[in-house]
C-alpha cells in the first residue's frame, strides 16, 4: 500500500479519561485497531489522511474492500480506554508500533 506524501503529525490530549491525561502522537501511517463489539472481529487499520479540520481517513484490513473510512480525530482513543460504562468499543491507536 502506498501512503499519501504528507508529513503531518498531530498531538492531542484526551481529557476526562479514566486513564488520566494522555498524549498520543497520531500521524499518517499510524496503526489503529477497531473494536466493533461482541460477535464482530476486530479490525486493523492505517491512517492514510489527516485533514486540517480534524478528519481522519483510515484503511481497514477487513472492511470496505480497500475503501477509506472517515472518522474524527477525537474519536481515536488510546489503547486500554473504556467508556463511562466500561465499554471497550471504538477505534484505538495501536501503540505497539
Amino acid at each position: 500500500m502506498t501512503l499519501p506524501n504528507r508529513s503531518a503529525i498531530l498531538i492531542i490530549v484526551i481529557e476526562r479519561n479514566p486513564l488520566g491525561d494522555l498524549r498520543m502522537n497520531i500521524s499518517v501511517g499510524s496503526k489503529v485497531v477497531g473494536n466493533w463489539g461482541a460477535m464482530y472481529p476486530t479490525s486493523e487499520g492505517v491512517i492514510v489522511t489527516l485533514e486540517e479540520d480534524g478528519g481522519v481517513e483510515i484503511v481497514w484490513d477487513n472492511l470496505y474492500d480497500g475503501e477509506v473510512d472517515f472518522t474524527r480525530i477525537e474519536n481515536i482513543r488510546p489503547k486500554g480506554w473504556r467508556s463511562a460504562n466500561g465499554s471497550p468499543i471504538g477505534v484505538f491507536l495501536d501503540e505497539e508500533e
